[in-house]
């Protein structure tokens, strides 16, 4: 199964960029996949996995100097990833 998501904003610049579309796929995701993530904060949000503790829950960062911190976005439970990315379509 799989879905395409538009990107919005600057967090994920320069690999990801305002306007790009991403082909998720669903497939379990590892430390330094980008992955899409229905945040119970943030809403549906683009984001890299930076780190996975020992419950299985993953933090996550931006690649871009604007992107909500990894403290702010805090730990998120695996059965929020939607996917993982797989292929970018620029804009």
């Amino acid at each position: 199964m799989f879905r395409v998501v538009r990107v919005n904003g600057p967090s994920m610049a320069p690999t990801l960029v305002d306007g790009d579309f991403v082909v998720v796929i669903d497939r379990p995701c590892r430390i330094g996949d980008v992955v899409v993530v229905m945040h119970p904060q943030y809403g549906r949000i683009v984001k890299r996995v930076a780190a996975r503790d020992g419950s299985g829950r993953i933090a996550l960062e931006g690649d871009g100097a604007l992107s909500t911190s990894r403290e702010a976005l805090g730990w998120t439970s695996p059965h929020d990833v939607l996917g993982r990315v797989c292929l970018r379509v620029r804009r």
